[in-house]
């Protein structure tokens, strides 16, 4: 069942990419750091803790997807999902959650609505 899962998820992220995103690897995606953690009033520990799991936990079925080619709204729905084919714990989940939404930010592809005075 996750496997298939994970091939649904796989191929649907590689007919989407686009040719720039073709060489980009989990590598690419920002590590956190005190002044990202600042940035975005997050604990460094917890997006250190969710980074590390993107690292460890997302490429083992399938290809590392990158945080900005997902929005916020998608990883809502992906996390769970992913989180339990993998086996993780509910802080874990948490913890990559909120990685994942701080560096899709931090790359500029969710258009974080503002508050209005």
């Amino acid at each position: 069942m996750a496997s298939s899962c994970s091939e649904n998820w796989q191929h649907r992220h590689e007919t989407s990419k686009s040719s720039s995103q073709d060489e980009r690897t989990s590598l690419d995606a920002p590590i956190p750091d005190k002044k990202l953690a600042q940035k975005y009033q997050v604990s460094l520990s917890q997006i250190g803790l969710g980074h590390a799991i993107y690292l460890r936990k997302c490429g083992e079925c399938h290809l590392h997807i990158l945080p900005d080619q997902v929005t916020e709204q998608q990883w809502h729905v992906i996390v769970p999902e992913m989180s339990w084919n993998a086996g993780l714990t509910s802080e874990d989940e948490k913890a990559l959650h909120q990685y994942l939404r701080v560096a899709s930010q931090e790359r500029g592809e969710i258009n974080t609505p503002t508050k209005e005075k």
